[in-house]
């Protein structure tokens, strides 16, 4: 079995051990992975897919505080591997796939969009009462 890792966060070698362990796998392929390189779709879209594996995954220290697992996530399903998955140094991790992503992931990440635009559009309507009240208290 073949996997390719690529690295956010976190030790090497203590990423590499899981990824043996857990799958039982041969030493896999490990790529250093900035977490800046997210905005460049065609560098990471490069990247997941360079090398056909049997696991393709994102290593990063702690789960809970990796940001964009939404498009990480993303970007796995783009990769060539049977299981893809974001995993942590303590050996917990998300397993990605279509429909998880579609069913799941997907509809949670709009449910965030749309909470943060309401709230947004509610703080600028609150921000130009605060600025009208100002400006008759001003005049006064």
């Amino acid at each position: 079995m073949t996997a390719r890792v690529l690295m956010l966060s976190g030790d090497r070698t203590a990423l590499v051990r899981i990824v043996q362990e857990t799958f039982q796998c041969q030493v896999p392929d490990v790529a250093g992975f900035e977490e800046e390189a997210i905005t460049r779709p065609a560098l990471v879209r490069r990247l997941v897919r360079e090398r056909q594996a049997d696991i393709l995954c994102f290593a990063t220290k702690r789960l809970d505080l990796q940001r964009f697992q939404f498009v990480l996530a993303f970007y796995l399903l783009l990769g060539r591997a049977g299981r893809r998955l974001i995993l942590d140094e303590s050996g917990r991790s998300i397993v990605v796939t279509w429909p998880g992503f579609l069913l799941i992931s997907l509809p949670r990440f709009l449910i965030e969009v749309l909470a943060s635009t309401v709230i947004l559009v509610a703080s600028l309507i609150r921000l130009a009462f605060l600025a009208a009240s100002l400006r008759r208290k001003g005049a006064r």
